[in-house]
């Protein structure tokens, strides 16, 4: 089973500063943590990827986690995982680690409806996010006004 990230912003001053390559990176370190199971191909035959779509929300208190939307012809399954702005500005890695934990968060939630283990990823959620902050180029670069 492949798993990818992406994001998809809907309020146009509700958005993070996540670089592509930070839907790379979170990819590769959940995919690293997750082993596929016979309760998810049981309940969801023949479908090879999962999808969690990154987006934010102002106003919310915690995490809101919504589907999963399957798309059987591209043999997809997918979720949106909303996360609390409740700020102006985000301006260092250190500003998001709170916004990776929640994601980490929803993914760990998403993974418990579809019946697949999340126990590794719980494991190892603390030492991701604390990596987060040390990996250049998973911020975008502001630019000048």
């Amino acid at each position: 089973m492949d798993i990818f990230f992406g994001q998809i912003y809907l309020e146009p001053d509700a958005v993070f500063p996540f670089s592509f390559k930070f839907n790379g990176w979170l990819t590769e370190q959940v995919a690293r943590h997750v082993v596929d199971s016979d309760g998810f191909r049981g309940a969801y035959p023949g479908i090879m990827r999962l999808g969690f779509r990154i987006s934010a929300r102002k106003g919310l208190e915690s995490v809101d986690l919504r589907g999963p939307t399957i798309f059987k012809r591209a043999k997809d399954i997918e979720f949106t995982i909303f996360v609390p702005h409740n700020k102006n500005r985000f301006q260092t890695a250190e500003d998001l680690q709170p916004i990776v934990d929640a994601l980490l968060a929803g993914v760990i939630d998403a993974l418990n409806k579809l019946f697949i283990d999340s126990s590794e990823l719980k494991n190892h959620a603390s030492e991701i996010v604390k990596d987060f902050k040390n990996i250049p180029g998973l911020l975008k670069e502001e630019t000048p006004a």
